[in-house]
């Protein structure tokens, strides 16, 4: 967990930031907000979490939390997510887009940065590095459930290597 305020995330990006804090761990209080979004907190969860103002100069350091973004939203031994194929595109690498709550319309005449601004929404997409093989094979508008590796890169929509992409409609 790399602790940075809103303007900080994008002023320099967190893995400036991770550089800068070392990585090291941060208590946050939570207290300042709402109980359905402390509920939703579960231990283990990758997040990002903003604050207000300077951390304490403990150790580990201490701040209060203002905004709290999970960055997996589904929790278990081998992270799934689920959602629609809205972008495919090579750039190094082999990376598809998939989110979860899209229109028809958006999904048909979206233009790469709207698709890109309804995936950054908190929990509703991510990128998934693939292998060319599975690459070929999928498309755009497919329904997937994609079990990845896990930890994310703390972009929005996060990133991360798929291990598995199961077709589930067309």
């Amino acid at each position: 967990m790399v602790p940075a305020t809103e303007k900080e995330m994008e002023e320099k990006g967190f893995e400036e930031l991770a550089e800068a804090y070392g990585g090291e761990g941060t208590f946050f209080n939570i207290s300042n907000l709402d109980s359905k979004r402390q509920e939703k907190l579960k231990e283990g969860q990758n997040v990002i979490v903003y604050y207000n103002g300077d951390k304490a100069a403990s150790a580990p350091a201490q701040a209060g939390a203002i905004k709290v973004k999970i960055v997996d939203c589904v929790c278990s031994k081998k992270p799934v997510f689920e959602g629609i194929i809205a972008l495919k595109w090579t750039e190094q690498s082999h990376q598809i887009l998939v989110i979860n709550k899209i229109s028809d319309e958006m999904l048909k005449n979206g233009t790469r940065e709207e698709k890109m601004d309804i995936a950054s929404r908190e929990g509703n997409g991510m990128i998934f590095y693939v292998e060319e093989t599975e690459f070929k094979e999928l498309e755009v508008g497919q329904k997937v459930s994609v079990t990845h590796q896990g930890m994310a890169q703390e972009l929005l929509p996060p990133k991360t290597g798929a291990e598995r992409v199961e077709v589930l409609g067309e």
